[in-house]
């Protein structure tokens, strides 16, 4: 009986242990094995008609091959020209690092091996590995095993179970090509993300990233806690994040600058190049999973935002002045709720050493807005408010968020009236004109001054208006 949700086990390379392939003697548990070559010569899939590890045995075409071998094979040519046309890496072929064709199944080709789990449904395993260089990391080949029925597992059909579990499996041996060893929250969660980037219509990666909605106080890039611990799956969100803001090929550019098994100095440069940084990314990100299910604002955040599931935030008494305490490991997320019964002040207090320091966001669940704050923020009275406060660094962070009662605010004061306009001045006897024509009956200079008087007043009046709209957005 399979898992309902797949767990593809990562033990083996992620300890670095290189396995013996199923076929070294020709069987498997005294049962003969048979191979068949892709039609692009890529992929080689290797199978058994009996035994545990016995192939689906439909043959709808009548050619003898199983269906499902068939289908193994056209999905892996499909996924080596998908990984062709998006600039990535080729897994390494076995016939670079193994000298002994024995070893390696007689060619270069990518070796798939039908097997029956326990739990689970695909592994990618190391065979060997090429030496770091002065220019280069180590960099691993290996093979592929693949569930033999899929019977029992949560797929709606095994074309959508091959899709999902062999491109899952293939990006492990691409990842190999970059760097022999890689930490698994990045070795997973990039599996992970590339299932959705290879074909979004199917639903694996979805069901795997919604579990980060219910561990996001986890550090990102936790170590993983034991063999039913699923977190480095979740954080394909992550990669996913990255890649609809700068675009897929942003992760393709991480992976060209690792030489370590940690990418996280890869992932700040690559971000910089981007005009921005590993702390704004992360934040961004925070936000971003804030927003789901009945929170989605339209335009923000990820295109199945509506799907995903809701955080459910830390509850925050809003009758009297409280303090929120917090120690935020290294890239990690608290998120807390407040209704105010009267109008609260927020206001950050870093407790850090560092000069690093938390950020706040405010998202008004009443309004679906969403304000970043530097250090405080005014949380009207009645209205539902989910406070975020994220550690974007790599270090420790110690932070307050002190809820206070709002000052009152001070009143306006009243614009100064603008000067009655005083008499006019009275008109001067006029000599007669030497012409004969006719006369103006006022001195210039007073004409001029009545401009000057009418020039002054619309100042007056200009600034009196303009001291009302700054009271109206000094209230707003």
């Amino acid at each position: 009986m399979k898992l309902t949700i797949p767990v593809i086990l990562a033990a083996m390379f992620a300890t670095g242990v290189v396995q013996a392939r199923p076929n070294l003697d020709g069987t498997w548990d005294g049962v003969e094995a048979k191979s068949y070559t892709s039609p692009e010569n890529r992929v080689k899939v290797w199978y058994v008609e009996s035994g545990d590890h016995a192939v689906l045995p439909a043959d709808d075409d009548g050619n003898n091959v199983p269906d499902l071998v068939e289908l193994v094979a056209a999905e892996g040519d499909a996924i080596y020209a998908y990984l062709e046309e998006n600039q990535w890496r080729l897994p390494l072929s076995d016939s670079e690092v193994l000298t002994n064709p024995d070893l390696y199944g007689g060619d270069g080709l990518m070796d798939v091996f039908l097997v029956n789990f326990p739990a689970g449904d695909g592994q990618f395993v190391r065979d060997a590995c090429l030496p770091a260089t002065a220019n280069s990391p180590q960099r691993c080949a290996g093979h592929m095993r693949l569930e033999n029925d899929f019977t029992g597992t949560y797929y709606a059909s095994v074309e959508e179970a091959v899709g999902v579990v062999l491109s899952h499996e293939f990006f492990h041996g691409v990842q190999f090509s970059y760097v022999g060893e890689m930490q698994g929250w990045w070795s997973e969660g990039t599996a992970t993300w590339f299932e959705e980037m290879y074909n979004p219509e199917q639903r694996d990666f979805e069901a795997l990233v919604s579990g980060f909605f219910e561990e996001h106080e986890r550090s990102l890039n936790d170590r993983t806690r034991g063999p039913t611990d699923g977190f480095a799956y979740h954080a394909g969100l992550f990669p996913y994040a990255l890649s609809l803001v700068h675009g897929p090929e942003l992760v393709r550019r991480i992976f060209e600058r690792m030489t370590t098994d940690d990418p996280i100095e890869a992932i700040q440069t690559t971000l910089l190049e981007e005009g921005t940084t590993l702390t704004d990314t992360f934040v961004q990100f925070a936000m971003w999973n804030a927003l789901t299910g009945p929170r989605t604002i339209a335009g923000t955040g990820y295109p199945q935002a509506a799907d995903f599931p809701v955080i459910e935030p830390f509850s925050l008494d809003g009758t009297q002045n409280i303090n929120w305490d917090l120690s935020l490991p290294r890239l990690s997320t608290r998120y807390g709720f407040m209704r105010p019964s009267r109008d609260t002040q927020a206001r950050f207090v870093n407790l850090s050493e560092s000069e690093s320091s938390l950020s706040i966001v405010v998202l008004d669940l009443d309004a679906g807005e969403l304000s970043v704050q530097t250090d405080e923020a005014i949380l009207t009275q009645g209205t539902r408010w989910m406070i975020m406060v994220a550690n974007g660094h790599l270090d420790t962070l110690d932070g307050r968020v002190e809820f206070r009662k709002a000052p009152e605010a001070e009143p306006e004061p009243e614009p100064e009236p603008a000067p009655e306009p005083g008499p006019e001045p009275e008109p001067e006897p006029q000599a007669e004109s030497d012409s004969g024509g006719c006369a103006t009956t006022g001195n210039p200079l007073g004409y001029l001054g009545f401009l000057l008087f009418v020039v002054g007043h619309l100042r007056l009046n200009r600034r009196r208006k303009l001291n009302g709209l700054l009271s109206l957005a000094d209230e707003r």
